[in-house]
């Protein structure tokens, strides 16, 4: 009898599994798979992070930083540029302290005839005044007097961190300059003058502009739908040519007006791979450091094959500062101005985009046409990056590409930024962001540098479509699968390192 009923137990355990309906063995397949995926993942961190790596010994090696010595001694950028300190008989005060100008042609240089890109502000009074995180970190030292002098050696923002209550895990506009920076980008628009001088206003000259796209001489009219801004570094001679061959027929794909133009600085005349910042060594992989190793002391051969590259297509933005990875926020920076003064009237939307990535451009007008015409001057959309680490600094510097200390950022996690690599911004936003980032302290890491100034405006980003861009060397689904894998495992590490909500975790746009 027992066995008689263990057989009809098993029968209808049976009969209940084959009627079970095929959605629910999909969905086992599915969790299997997560399992495996994370498992891979685990496995493979294991042997990046985990296993020890054998240091370099290090010799002495130069600051990249301090070769471009106006980012140190010049941050205002009034004294060293030629517009700002021109005596005030040779001056038109609304041309030369308006930003964005009104003319292309009040940027020239009397001496030189190049662009001065530098942002010249009128400071009314003193021009001394404490800022928010001033005022703060006052206010906490009277709150806390047995903490007020304990760490005196710290940068002020780290001050203000370690004495700050719970709800500092979301001011990161205390990021100096602590400002709000509307009424600053208001004044400086119109020539009027501001409280306090900027502190990020480094003096770029553009030693070659293009001829094609938002040439000087060009009527303040709409040219094109979208200008496309390549950021490519000064030895990718290769890249730049993959790029004009491939989209040389970009008008039979497409009905937008697209123009293309690269953004690219000087030479480093030496140093290799290996550079230096705020204390620590960062020697750099891949093929960014393999180009510098390869065209280590050869400055003089890349600037003539630059300007015979210049003078062949016309489409180079060419600023006279040093092309490396700790200049990165300073190549920004200058994109941004010459965007903002060159074709502030000329297009309703720019792409900026490094040179290792494709964009498909019946998805880009798809997408820009999705979007409200009103809302284009103010879009700032792209792959948004959520519950970044901040990463510290390594004693072995091929760990040091990202890191940074904790007097530049004392924040656990970065503040939701754009992916670098590419993104759509709006001319009017743009513009704000060029004020905005004059008075945010300098950041190598262009991304998150341009989020802390964000910080600072009303502006907010937005995720674009999935599968706009991809890596030239893989398919789009694949980039888009790797993308949205990485973006979940950065939530879950930020979960055990800051302990936000759980929902954190499903975040729509991370998911």
């Amino acid at each position: 009898a027992a066995a008689a009923a263990q057989s009809m137990k098993r029968q209808r355990w049976l009969a209940q599994r084959s009627q079970r309906p095929a959605a629910a063995l999909i969905m086992r397949l599915k969790l299997r798979l997560i399992v495996l995926v994370v498992g891979i993942y685990l496995l493979i961190s294991t042997f990046i992070f985990i296993l020890p790596l054998s240091p370099q010994t290090l010799g002495p090696v130069d600051d990249v930083q301090a070769q471009y010595k106006k980012i140190n001694y010049d941050v205002d950028g009034t004294a060293s540029s030629c517009r700002c300190s021109l005596p005030p008989q040779q001056q038109q005060s609304a041309a030369v302290w308006r930003w964005p100008p009104r003319r292309v042609q009040d940027l020239i240089c009397p001496s030189d005839g190049t662009y001065d890109l530098t942002i010249c502000v009128g400071v009314s009074g003193t021009g001394v005044e404490p800022t928010k995180l001033e005022l703060r970190l006052n206010e906490l030292r009277h709150r806390k007097p047995g903490l007020q002098h304990a760490n005196d050696g710290w940068s002020l923002l780290r001050q203000w961190y370690e004495l700050e209550d719970d709800d500092k895990l979301e001011q990161y506009d205390m990021y100096m300059v602590a400002i709000n920076a509307t009424p600053y980008v208001r004044n400086i628009s119109r020539g009027w003058p501001v409280n306090l001088p900027p502190i990020n206003n480094v003096n770029v000259k553009l030693l070659r502009t293009s001829k094609h796209v938002c040439p000087p001489e060009a009527p303040p009219k709409r040219q094109f739908d979208l200008i496309v801004v390549w950021k490519s570094a000064v030895y990718n001679f290769e890249d730049r040519e993959r790029i004009r061959q491939y989209y040389h027929d970009l008008d039979h794909h497409t009905n937008l007006k697209i123009g293309m133009v690269f953004s690219l600085g000087l030479p480093r005349p030496s140093g290799g791979a290996l550079l230096h910042m705020n204390g620590f060594d960062i020697l750099l992989p891949e093929r960014a450091g393999q180009a510098l190793e390869t065209w280590n002391g050869r400055a003089n051969e890349v600037l003539e094959r630059l300007a015979a590259e210049s003078d062949r297509y016309g489409d180079i933005i060419l600023g006279d500062y040093l092309d490396t990875y700790l200049n990165l926020s300073l190549k920004m920076s200058t994109m941004f101005r010459w965007a903002s003064s060159f074709c502030r009237h000329q297009t309703l939307s720019f792409l900026f985009i490094d040179d290792d990535y494709l964009f498909y451009p019946q998805r880009v007008e798809a997408y820009l046409r999705s979007v409200d015409p009103d809302r284009l001057p103010s879009l700032y959309s792209g792959q948004v990056l959520r519950n970044y680490r901040v990463i510290r600094p390594h004693v072995d510097p091929r760990l040091n590409k990202y890191a940074t200390s904790e007097d530049d950022v004392p924040w656990l996690v970065y503040p939701p930024y754009l992916a670098g690599q590419h993104f759509f911004i709006g001319p009017q936003v743009l513009s704000d962001l060029v004020v905005a980032m004059a008075y945010t302290r300098y950041h190598s890491l262009d991304d998150t540098f341009l989020a802390f100034s964000l910080a600072k405006l009303p502006y907010r980003m937005e995720a674009m479509p999935a599968l706009l861009v991809r890596p030239h060397d893989s398919s789009a689904w694949l980039y888009w699968l790797s993308v949205k894998l990485e973006a979940f495992f950065k939530s879950v590490e930020a979960i055990f390192l800051t302990h936000p909500e759980p929902m954190f975790l499903f975040d729509a746009y991370t998911l």
